[in-house]
């Protein structure tokens, strides 16, 4: 029976070509999938507003608004959006070196900027469909309420209350993307999101929603009269504005929704599970699985002994046939032989090429001088596979 999820490796390896996948998007396919996907957050800012805007209890408001929330985060990956904060977990990929960083960085910039278009796009129709006038101007005041706070933040705040928020919603994608069945995505979204809500930590693209409408409303005198009502004072609402959503709240929760999701999501994941392995003393060790099947070793060593035959072939060629005792200076069965029971040090670099189950390391050794011959082999390729059997 086919399983409904997959293991912390499983995910841990898929989230390598997913994170190809995305960096090899055009910019324009970037950017309009992040106008989608800031839309969608931005659909699930303002609806919490409206269930939570009459409610007095700070701790009931958040919890109510964390259950609306996470329908934002369910559109971007169910329907298919781009989204700057989960996108943090394309360093996965650039730390097993299948995706480039510069590329990565594409890709942040267009879907961030996207998700900002998005954004505005919905705040420019909440203000004109005069929803903020709901409850007698009290959404326009709680909204402009919203956004004194989160501009009110120091460098310091905001940049913590960032670095928590992305922990959660990318263990929100990492979990969703673990189940293999719509029913599971939602409720895997559902409480990661929902906690980082009701902690009041600090979205960067959410914010997008936030702060600009509470900038925009703060033009219409009834909102204003209405946030005052409801203990914000008239300085407050004057600092709001488009400086202050970068300098007090943007670039501070930006980077720290970069690190939580990069470091302690990403990298912590790459860590455990697909990093290679090191020994003190070696510049790289094979990690075989110790509970591989005798069948996979014998046809993972059939298959290694071909392709080092085909190189043994290919320098008997190169030396024209002449000479085999260099060939054997160049190419030593016995350092292959080592290889297999990973005992052998001093390699150079590794080139992993994932197919099925089989994982194959080609290792770039150096090769010896073919005695008092000119020619040198230079490099060549030594192949060994590693298996999976289970997680």
């Amino acid at each position: 029976m086919e399983k409904s999820f997959l293991s912390p490796s499983e995910n841990a390896a898929s989230f390598i070509e997913t994170g190809c996948k995305k960096t090899s998007y055009t910019a324009l396919k970037e950017f309009v999938l992040g106008i989608l996907g800031g839309a969608f957050i931005a659909f699930a800012a303002e609806g919490s507003n409206v269930a939570i805007h009459t409610i007095g209890s700070v701790g009931l408001a958040k919890a109510l608004a964390g259950v609306i929330f996470t329908t934002g985060l369910m559109m971007v990956i169910i329907a298919g959006a781009e989204l700057f904060t989960g996108n943090s977990l394309i360093v996965i990929s650039c730390l097993k070196n299948k995706s480039r960083w510069l590329a990565m960085l594409k890709n942040w910039f267009f879907v961030y900027t996207g998700n900002f278009v998005g954004s505005l796009l919905v705040v420019y129709f909440i203000l004109h469909s005069g929803q903020l006038g709901f409850s007698g101007n009290l959404l326009g005041g709680f909204t402009i309420k919203t956004a004194v706070y989160k501009t009110g933040l120091n460098f310091e705040n905001a940049f913590y209350m960032g670095i928590l928020c992305n922990w959660l919603v990318c263990i929100a994608v990492w979990m969703a993307s673990t189940a293999r069945d719509i029913a599971g995505k939602i409720l895997a979204i559902f409480f990661p999101i929902w906690l980082f809500i009701a902690s009041g930590f600090e979205h960067s693209v959410a914010n997008m929603y936030y702060i600009p409408a509470g900038i925009l409303a703060k033009a219409n005198e009834g909102f204003v009269q209405a946030a005052i009502s409801l203990g914000v004072k008239s300085d407050q609402i004057a600092n709001l504005n488009w400086g202050t959503l970068f300098t007090k709240n943007l670039i501070p929760v930006t980077l720290g929704n970069i690190v939580g999701g990069a470091l302690f999501v990403a990298t912590i994941y790459w860590f455990v599970y697909l990093r290679e392995g090191k020994a003190k003393g070696d510049k790289s060790i094979l990690n075989i699985n110790q509970s591989q099947s005798q069948i996979g070793l014998l046809h993972g060593t059939i298959c290694s002994a071909v392709c080092n035959m085909r190189i043994f072939l290919y320098l008997f060629k190169v030396h024209k046939f002449g000479e085999p005792h260099r060939i054997f200076r160049s190419y030593c069965l016995f350092d292959f032989v080592k290889v297999l029971f990973g005992s052998f040090k001093g390699f150079g670099d590794i080139i992993s090429i994932e197919s099925g189950h089989i994982q194959c390391h080609f290792y770039v050794l150096p090769a010896k001088p073919c005695c008092r011959s000119k020619a040198r082999t230079g490099i060549f390729l030594m192949i060994l596979p590693q298996f999976h059997c289970g997680s």
